[in-house]
């Protein structure tokens, strides 16, 4: 009786530690409910914990595979079969171990273009898009769905090895305050802790109108400085020549890691090339941050005949984005006056 009630009890003692074992792995390892392999083993950072196929139509579901994984690291093989609305979705799950709230910076291929082996099958994400926030150790769930792009599926390679990876950062990504000032404007950082680190170089200032009540002339500039100890962030916009009180409006943006990846003049369009940047065609014109460096009203009569000089309305600013072709486009808005109006901007990134 004795031998038989230490057996139990030794039992137990096994059930028990698996169980603490199951609650170390959920947070610790990877735990897989799909199809196909997956390597698990005990991560740090922000990793994928579990990965379940969620649904199909018109796919191969016995040679679609999650090979396996890494960090944030997607590795997976998929096939669909020859038809235009094919397609098979993944239900994926992240953890993250860190202090810190984290943000999504991008969705690429690792290592470049040769590991996404198919041009002709595309993947979105549902549930996670830039500056998503996983916040400190906690979870973030999404769904991952391939499918076939501008193609109509016949006679098409329709098998598809990739590995993605989800790149977060810490810390704010950015964070938006709307302006309107005339020469001066002063605003303050409202990223916590983060404002401490930051320089000058951390702002990007998008001005979307400038309102000239009067005709004028000259070239206008925006300067801005930063004060870390207070958080204070001030913004100065050179005079023309004239006597209206001209404003500007737009917003101020706060960045981590900003990288200029262009600076261009034009007159009414200015197109920059983006192919350069990591994952430009699954981004959209809220990626691009642009900046107004210089703007240029040149000394000429305001209409024949008349005695003023320069140009009167109001500039307007608008961005848009072609992800196919990588190409942004700044554009401004007719003004009166008979002189050309040329700009300069700075287009960033959040790096």
């Amino acid at each position: 009786m004795k031998n038989n009630g230490y057996k139990f009890f030794s039992i137990l003692l096994v059930v028990a530690t698996l169980f603490m074992g199951v609650g170390y792995a959920s947070i610790n390892a990877i735990s897989l409910d799909i199809i196909g392999e997956m390597t698990a083993y005990a991560q740090d950072g922000i990793f994928i914990t579990e990965v379940n196929y969620l649904e199909s139509s018109y796919a191969d579901i016995n040679n679609s595979k999650v090979l396996n994984s890494s960090k944030t690291n997607f590795n997976s093989s998929i096939t669909l079969l020859n038809n235009p609305n094919a397609y098979i979705t993944y239900k994926i799950t992240l953890y993250n171990s860190y202090d810190k709230d984290c943000y999504l910076y991008n969705v690429n291929y690792l290592n470049g273009t040769d590991t996404y082996s198919n041009s002709n099958i595309a993947f979105e994400i549902e549930g996670l898009t830039y500056n998503t926030k996983i916040p400190s150790n906690g979870y973030l769930t999404f769904n991952l769905r391939f499918y076939y792009g501008n193609t109509s599926a016949s006679n098409v390679n329709n098998t598809l090895k990739s590995i993605l990876n989800f790149n977060f950062v810490e810390a704010t990504s950015y964070e938006l305050q709307s302006i309107y000032g005339d020469y001066a404007l002063t605003t303050t950082c409202n990223a916590g802790e983060e404002c401490k680190n930051m320089t000058v170089d951390n702002f990007v200032i998008s001005v979307d109108e400038i309102v000239i009540p009067d005709p004028a002339y000259g070239l206008m500039t925006f300067t801005k400085s930063y004060d870390s100890s207070t958080g204070e962030f001030k913004i100065v916009r050179s005079r023309l020549t004239g006597t209206g009180f001209i404003t500007y409006s737009g917003y101020v943006h706060m960045l981590n890691n900003p990288v200029l990846i262009a600076n261009k003049e034009g007159s009414y369009n200015i197109s920059i090339d983006c192919t350069g940047v990591n994952n430009y065609k699954n981004m959209t014109a809220d990626d691009f941050y642009y900046e107004i460096d210089w703007l240029d009203a040149p000394e000429k009569p305001y209409e024949t005949g008349s005695e003023l000089n320069g140009v009167n309305g109001t500039i307007n600013f608008t961005k848009s984005y072609n992800a196919s072709t990588g190409i942004l486009t700044i554009q401004r808005s007719s003004i009166t006056g008979t002189g050309t109006v040329t700009f300069s901007v700075n287009v960033y990134i959040a790096g």
